[in-house]
């Protein structure tokens, strides 16, 4: 590996470089000119910072950073950020069967909620109006929106749900004022979360493993706002439960899927109930097979 300091130095094949990347000196280019010290520089990438969280972009900036994640900070303007402080969670880094494309398109299906892994009074259906669910998809919005979906329903216990502080005023029900939102679920194309609760933020990153298809690195972190509800996260926002069922689920479909023998043959999607995972595999198609989507 290289070695860090003033300097950064190859371990293989002694490239020295300096700290801004820049060519220093190479055993094989003891005479280097402009054009080959130009060549042995390191590959400049654009760094971008939120909170947190570091995004890279390796190639050419399709837009501004700031647009990327604008309609979820046009929403959370309320919430006082600077108060969310990082908590360990135990399962904040693991390996999770299944290709990280089915965790994304999971996350986006609704219909599972009601019809799936998440029924009964105990799970998340039981938790939720379900007549209120929406998606969101930003689609009369600028083109950089496009990357970003909310999704949103009300609690049917008003006391789980945010202080109407926290949320803009289209969030209220005019008929039924004592409504209050459950969680607002950002998907961040292609693989992040933003998942806000009135305890707090959890961030999801599905993150693929390279030459493994069938298994993704999962990244789960809490930022918390309220330590009391906190620490009723799993027995009142069903946190541990949901994470389990759509963990297990997922893991079935990478089984059938690993024994079918055409996984990859079309399907279709309902027209409303499955429009967050049809939104999620066009995304897909046009950002590897249009060249002139971005």
């Amino acid at each position: 590996g290289p070695k860090w300091g003033k300097y950064m130095q190859c371990g293989q094949h002694h490239l020295m470089v300096n700290a801004d990347g820049t060519f220093k000196s190479h055993p094989a280019f003891s005479n280097a000119d402009a054009e080959t010290r130009k060549t042995l520089c390191l590959t400049r990438y654009d760094l971008e910072e939120w909170r947190d969280f570091y995004f890279i972009c390796r190639g050419k900036p399709a837009m501004p950073f700031n647009n990327v994640l604008k309609p979820m900070l046009d929403i959370i303007n309320c919430m006082p950020l600077d108060q969310f402080q990082c908590s360990e969670n135990k399962d904040e880094q693991r390996i999770v069967d299944g290709n990280w494309m089915l965790h994304a398109g999971n996350y986006m299906d609704m219909l599972h909620i009601k019809e799936g892994i998440h029924t009964g009074e105990g799970g998340l259906e039981g938790a939720l109006l379900m007549d209120s669910y929406v998606t969101e998809f930003f689609t009369d919005k600028p083109y950089y929106n496009q990357f970003m979906t909310l999704q949103w329903a009300y609690a049917k216990n008003p006391d789980d749900g945010f202080d109407p502080k926290f949320l803009p005023e289209r969030f209220r029900d005019p008929s039924h004022p004592e409504r209050r939102v459950f969680a607002l679920w950002f998907f961040q194309f292609p693989n992040i979360t933003w998942n806000f609760y009135p305890w707090g933020l959890s961030v999801n990153i599905y993150m693929p493993i390279p030459e493994d298809v069938n298994h993704t690195e999962f990244f789960w972190f809490h930022y918390v706002l309220d330590r009391k509800k906190y620490s009723e996260r799993n027995t009142r926002w069903l946190s541990q439960l949901v994470d389990t069922e759509d963990t297990d689920a997922i893991s079935l479909v990478n089984r059938t899927l690993r024994g079918h023998a055409r996984p990859w043959q079309r399907s279709i999607f309902g027209e409303e109930k499955e429009r967050g995972p049809h939104w999620f595999h066009r995304m897909v198609y046009k950002t590897m097979f249009l060249p002139n989507f971005f």
